[in-house]
């Protein structure tokens, strides 16, 4: 429920700024059977008219969605990793929608139970939603626009997770990065409460880690948080907590983290 009036209230906000979306011109209701249902069940569903231009619409809205996530963090900053995974799946969900426009185009019979239906088709409801959003992203976005961005890429992330999370698990891969740290620490690696590595830094002071590929496909509402504890001999404990996203964006900018 709380997803749904959030998309609401999106919708209203975009209404009074831009007027009312119309998605006649790009769309076609069209009838179908669902494959499996004894007696046949008929659902309406609505097919672009265009496949090419749907499935490149749907990647330009995704790459805005990515660029702005990475120039301003604002409330994504501890999703970043979430963003990052949308960006390495965007050429991917553009050849899903395509392929998915042109079989619901020429079928009369469709499967809703498949992963990439699932994906097309909750993509198709949101398009409008996406394409609003870009519109924001170019148009020097308040604060509560920018919280709306963040919730649309979330969604987007919600999505590809619920309909593509073996398949995201299966393709992660670890994340290492860096710690300014001092030589003769020693820095151990947690979440939550589980280790996960430890090191000591080397002469420049500089410790390497690593998240391994289990952890970075986090559930969509999920902020993984990670510590990290160092010690070293005649101090006492010191421990710092960074979100998943945090330490994503840092192994991206290559840049170390400050501890």
């Amino acid at each position: 429920m709380k997803n749904l009036i959030t998309k609401f209230s999106f919708f209203m906000i975009s209404f009074f700024l831009f007027g009312c979306p119309d998605k006649k011109n790009d769309f076609t209701d069209k009838v179908v059977l669902i494959e499996g249902t004894n007696p046949p069940e008929k659902i309406s569903i609505q097919v672009p008219n265009d496949c090419q231009k749907f499935g490149d619409g749907v990647k330009v809205s995704i790459d805005a969605l990515v660029k702005y996530s990475e120039k301003e963090l604002g409330s994504l900053k501890g999703n970043f990793e979430k963003a990052k995974i949308i960006s390495e799946y965007a050429q991917r969900i553009q050849t899903i929608c395509i392929a998915q426009c042109n079989l619901v185009r020429t079928s009369t019979v469709i499967s809703t139970k498949k992963s990439d239906y699932d994906l097309y088709s909750k993509i198709v409801s949101d398009y409008t939603e996406y394409q609003k959003i870009r519109d924001l992203i170019t148009s020097n976005p308040t604060e509560s626009q920018k919280n709306k961005i963040t919730d649309s890429i979330l969604e987007v992330y919600e999505d590809l997770y619920d309909s593509k999370k073996d398949e995201l698990i299966e393709n992660a891969e670890a994340v290492t990065f860096t710690i300014n740290a001092s030589v003769g620490q020693n820095i151990t690696l947690y979440i939550g409460d589980e280790m996960i590595a430890g090191t000591v830094p080397d002469a420049n002071g500089i410790a390497t880690l690593t998240i391994p590929q289990k952890f970075m496909v986090p559930k969509p509402k999920e902020v993984v948080k990670v510590r990290i504890k160092i010690t070293s001999i005649g101090f006492a404990e010191t421990n710092k907590t960074f979100s998943l996203g945090e330490i994503v964006k840092s192994s991206v900018d290559k840049t170390p983290l400050q501890i």
